[in-house]
């Protein structure tokens, strides 16, 4: 009797339409959409797109090319040369992200010790990725203005000669003519000799202070750990698909929303009639409750097989080195849903009232659960709160299989945690169902 509840109320889902939209096809395209905001169809998946970003001012060409060759291999940034009135019109379309603009770095700035000052326009429209690119900047120039301290400290002659004396770039480049600069060159003045010997100091203390730098003294290593991987240095690597990040939680958010639906068939029966002649069938008191139950998960596990299915057809989505690990998840996480909303809609008077609080507390638990933010980015208070949620657990499931490509032994807890919560709630519902007067007080 159990199986042909389940049938009926697949059948009649397949016949409603706009429902199968709903549960499938709006889901999916929601997902590609955002899919597709993240980089587009690829064979290595969705990534961030580079940020476009000018740069402005005439560096020597050494500098020039070890920049152009940095930015590129990056991967983060699409470069473009221009003068400043052109940075100035692009940065205010918003067509770059920001402009970086390089100050006089004439070889008499830069070997003289004076303050060198970098500028950077940004979009205030765009302003995530416009400070991107600030943090970057600020992040290398920390590590510039340490290795400057360090060289002021320990060779403070190079840059600041005795009173009374001249620093020799000062009498090297006194004449800004390039022309008479080859010209000290090349006859060998005492001003180019002395120039040279600076110079050489100058490199030689760098190479001692690179070689001194090269070897940490202290460091950090950093390793993951988690239940099922006790013995391993090291976790697997975690994926740098974005989607892997993003596909799971957004599925059970869409999950949490067709299980809601699903439970609301309850009201929609009685409105129809459909269940007054249900329940003068020979069901027992568990069948009808069951039969919900497992028509709701089915339909959360359909829905879920769609979207991991065009997550791998479409964005090379990772499925995890164990299918049976991935399988275990869906099916623990569809179950939980299907029995978390059943009380829900035992309580509630009628599908209106169901779908106002469903829909809050839906939302609530995705907040705090991990379905838009990762856990592990939450702060210390939400991610304490959001253990106590239920799909906190499937959404740390499903990260752990998918994108830190783990199996079983990584979920144990994980799936333990499902089943009671799926157990428990069904037992609620029970409880419920008899408080109400069993087959009359659904009436």
């Amino acid at each position: 009797m159990l199986g042909v509840l389940v049938r009926k109320d697949i059948r009649r889902w397949w016949a409603d339409r706009q429902s199968v939209i709903v549960t499938l096809a709006l889901p999916l395209l929601l997902t590609a959409v955002l899919g597709v905001s993240f980089g587009g169809f690829g064979d290595d998946g969705p990534q961030m797109e580079a940020i476009p970003l000018a740069l402005v001012g005439d560096p020597p060409q050494l500098i020039r090319d070890s920049l152009d060759n940095a930015l590129d291999q990056s991967g983060f940034f699409r470069p473009v040369w221009c003068d400043s009135l052109t940075a100035d019109s692009l940065v205010r379309k918003g067509e770059v992200r920001a402009a970086l603009v390089f100050p006089d770095m004439s070889p008499a700035i830069l070997f003289s010790g004076e303050k060198v000052v970098f500028e950077l326009w940004k979009d205030p429209v765009s302003a995530f990725q416009a400070d991107i690119v600030q943090q970057i900047l600020e992040r290398m120039l920390l590590e510039v203005r340490a290795g400057e301290a360090v060289y002021v400290a320990v060779w403070p002659e190079d840059w600041y000669p005795a009173q009374g004396e001249h620093h020799p770039f000062d009498m090297f480049f006194k004449d800004t003519s390039l022309l008479e600069v080859w010209r000290q060159v090349r006859d060998g003045t005492s001003e180019a000799e002395a120039a040279w010997k600076q110079m050489s100091t100058i490199f030689d203390h760098q190479v001692v202070l690179s070689d001194a730098f090269a070897t940490p003294a202290v460091d950090l290593v950093t390793y993951e750990r988690s239940a099922g991987e006790v013995g391993e240095m090291e976790s697997p690597q975690s994926s740098r698909n974005m989607f892997d990040w993003i596909l799971p939680g957004m599925g059970i958010f869409f999950m949490m929303f067709a299980a809601a639906n699903a439970g609301g068939d309850l009201h929609r029966e009685r409105a129809s009639g459909t269940l007054r002649r249900l329940l003068v069938a020979p069901l027992r008191d568990s069948d009808l409750l069951l039969g919900k139950w497992s028509f709701a998960a089915a339909n959360g596990l359909l829905q879920m097989m769609v979207l991991f299915g065009a997550g791998k057809l479409l964005f090379k989505m990772n499925l995890g080195p164990d299918p049976f690990a991935l399988a275990l998840v869906a099916l623990a996480t569809a179950g939980m849903l299907a029995s978390f909303y059943l009380p829900l809609a035992l309580l509630t008077r009628d599908e209106k009232q169901l779908g106002q609080v469903s829909t809050g507390v839906t939302l609530f638990l995705a907040l705090i659960g991990g379905n838009f933010i990762q856990p592990e980015a939450m702060p210390a208070v939400l991610q304490t709160i959001g253990r106590f949620t239920p799909n906190y657990w499937a959404n740390t499931a499903f990260t752990s299989v998918i994108a830190y490509n783990r199996g079983v032994g990584s979920v144990g807890m994980h799936l333990l945690i499902l089943m009671s919560i799926t157990v428990v709630f069904l037992g609620l519902s029970v409880l419920i169902y008899k408080r109400r007067g069993g087959k009359v007080g659904l009436l």
